[in-house]
C-alpha cells in the first residue's frame, strides 16, 4: 500500500486522509472485485454504493479468530458484531467485519460514537477502506479503527476521532501486539489469526 506514511501526522490533528472523488482507475478496481456475498448487499457512502466482495477463506478466518477472541476476552456488558451494518450518518451506513459496541444499545440505533471499536479487514479493497471509509468513522465518532490489510500484511490503527480524521495513526507489522485502547487487557496480532 504506497502511501501509507502521509496518514501518521507529524505534529498535533491534522487531515490524516482527504476525500477525494474516486478516480476511473480506482472506480476500475472496486468494480473489478468478486461477486457479493450476499446478493445486492452494498455499503452506502453518500451518492456512491459499493457492493460487498466474495470474501477469501483467509478474510473469513481472521474474521472467525478475532469474534472468537473479543467473546472469550469481554464481558457481556459488551456485544461483538462480525459483519453488522452501521449507520454512521443518515446517508452513511458500512459493514465493518466486526465492530464493539456496549450490549445494553439495541444494534439497529448504534451510530458511531457507541462504538468501541471496529475493524476493517482488507484484500484486494484497501483504497475503499482508507481513501473512502476511514474519514467517514472518524466523522462519526468510532472511537477506534483497525484496518488489517492482508494483501501488505500490516495493521493500521486509527484512534482519537476528529471531524478531519483520526488524530492518532499507527502502523503495525503482523507480528506486533495490538490492544485496544477501550479494552487494555484484551491483546491479539494479524499473525496469531492465520
Amino acid at each position: 500500500m504506497r502511501g501509507l506514511n502521509r496518514l501518521t501526522p507529524a505534529r498535533g490533528p491534522a487531515k490524516l486522509i482527504h476525500m477525494n472523488a474516486f478516480s476511473s482507475t480506482a472506480a476500475r478496481l472496486a468494480s473489478s472485485a468478486p461477486a457479493c456475498v450476499e446478493d445486492g448487499a452494498r455499503e452506502r457512502l453518500g451518492a456512491e454504493t459499493f457492493p460487498l466482495a466474495r470474501e477469501s477463506e483467509r478474510h473469513l478466518r481472521v474474521r472467525a479468530m478475532l469474534t472468537r477472541q473479543f467473546n472469550r476476552a469481554l464481558s457481556e456488558a459488551y456485544l461483538v458484531i462480525p459483519c453488522g451494518f452501521v449507520r454512521l450518518a443518515p446517508d452513511i451506513e458500512v459493514r465493518p467485519d466486526l465492530h464493539v459496541h456496549a450490549g445494553a444499545k439495541r444494534s439497529e440505533d448504534v451510530r458511531g460514537g457507541d462504538i468501541a471499536l471496529a475493524i476493517e479487514i482488507c484484500q484486494g479493497s484497501a483504497m475503499l477502506d482508507y481513501e473512502r471509509k476511514v474519514p467517514h468513522y472518524a466523522r462519526s465518532g468510532v472511537r477506534e479503527l483497525w484496518v488489517l490489510d492482508l494483501d501488505t500484511e500490516r495493521v493500521v490503527m486509527f484512534r482519537k476521532p476528529t471531524p478531519h480524521g483520526y488524530f492518532n495513526c499507527t502502523e503495525h507489522p503482523p507480528t506486533a501486539p495490538l490492544t485496544p485502547e477501550a479494552f487494555p487487557g484484551f491483546t491479539t496480532s494479524l499473525a496469531g489469526l492465520a
